[in-house]
């Protein structure tokens, strides 16, 4: 697993290999009540892309990814939505000087994302 640490969020990115799909997921773990839990998880497969919001604490419908690159898609999602995202969470909300360097970050996670899923 490849870990970011981004104020008090962090990113997890994992390839996984399914018995029905495969691909890469990308968990975020943040604080909800106090603790940290695993808000979000893109599941960035090849057959069912889909993520997940409360993954951890809460049983929220899994909500499909309709795009030719998923991976990008999610990247992009996190980029442009992340309040919302955290919001439909209900994990607490962060402040923006702890995502100082989150697009430099995410750009990052972005580049070892496609080098995992270029050496699978």
């Amino acid at each position: 697993m490849h870990n970011y640490d981004i104020g008090r969020l962090k990113i997890s990115l994992e390839f996984r290999d399914l018995e029905t799909d495969r691909g890469l997921s990308i968990h975020v773990f943040g604080p909800v009540d106090g603790s940290i839990e695993e808000i979000l998880r893109f599941d960035c497969f090849e057959n069912k892309p889909h993520y997940h919001t409360a993954f951890s604490y809460r049983k929220n419908p899994l909500v499909p990814i309709v795009h030719a690159d998923p991976f990008g898609w999610a990247i992009e999602k996190l980029r442009t939505d992340l309040k919302e995202l955290l919001r439909d969470a209900s994990a607490e909300e962060i402040d923006r000087s702890e995502l100082a360097n989150w697009d430099t970050s995410l750009d990052k996670v972005e580049t070892t994302g496609r080098q995992i899923v270029a050496d699978v």
